[in-house]
């Protein structure tokens, strides 16, 4: 799918981007991961140490919320202060790239209440397992939205890593994944009274010319001309002929 796919959409998604460190000062909810140990309370990753400055009692919820550092597990520290809302210490499990992207989901729909995130998820991590991520994000924060629903608050994601710039490569596979699936997704909820043929072939037309591949439609006298009898005959049955696109 090219990241050129610019599709006008009612999904709404947070922008997700990679910046350096610190963690601290990045998101309104800062997010840590924490690994599973054999024994005791699982490990704190990446940016543990500057929550520990702030005086965050990161162990005493561990332990109170009996955490094990398994992929989506999520423990949430009230903290209001020091532009923080909340810290989210997210278990990552085996580190997979499958637990990885369950996290990274299970973290967005915690902090969808706030304006921004910022994690250190992604720090020391492979492309794959950046990518990971990032769809993670950006599929779980997928919401169909009508013109009545109040917009998301969360719209920005901020990955916190070593080097920005080795991670634009991922991040970039990652959001055309996550284009193509919210417009698919879009287009299955898009009530079927305004989803005409016409429609839907009208959209495909901009979404092609946008991303710079050629799109053919088919319609009324043409159908039958080319052999689509198929297509003609069950179009019959309804008050919107039907279209086809190659």
């Amino acid at each position: 799918v090219s990241s050129r796919l610019r599709q006008p959409t009612t999904s709404v998604v947070p922008s997700i981007t990679a910046v350096r460190a610190p963690l601290v000062g990045a998101g309104a909810v800062l997010c840590v991961p924490t690994t599973p140990r054999r024994r005791g309370l699982p490990e704190l990753g990446a940016g543990g140490d500057e929550l520990r400055a702030m005086g965050v009692p990161l162990t005493d919820f561990l332990r109170a919320e009996h955490a094990t550092g398994k992929a989506g597990e999520v423990v949430a520290v009230p903290l209001h202060r020091d532009g923080v809302d909340t810290v989210l210490l997210a278990g990552v499990g085996d580190g997979s790239t499958g637990a990885l992207r369950k996290t990274a989901a299970a973290v967005v729909r915690r902090a969808k209440g706030s304006r921004s995130l910022a994690t250190t998820l992604a720090a020391g991590r492979d492309p794959d397992a950046v990518r990971a991520i990032a769809e993670g994000f950006g599929l779980a924060a997928y919401r169909f939205a009508t013109g009545s629903a109040d917009p998301p608050k969360l719209r920005r994601v901020k990955l916190v890593v070593d080097v920005p710039a080795d991670v634009r490569g991922p991040l970039r596979r990652a959001a055309a994944t996550v284009a193509a699936v919210h417009l698919a997704r879009d287009l299955a909820n898009q009530p079927s009274l305004e989803k005409t043929p016409e429609w839907l072939a009208a959209r495909a037309e901009e979404w092609c010319a946008a991303a710079g591949v050629s799109v053919r439609v088919r319609a009324g006298a043409e159908l039958s001309a080319a052999g689509f009898g198929g297509v003609v005959a069950v179009g019959r049955g309804s008050a919107r002929p039907p279209r086809f696109l190659e």
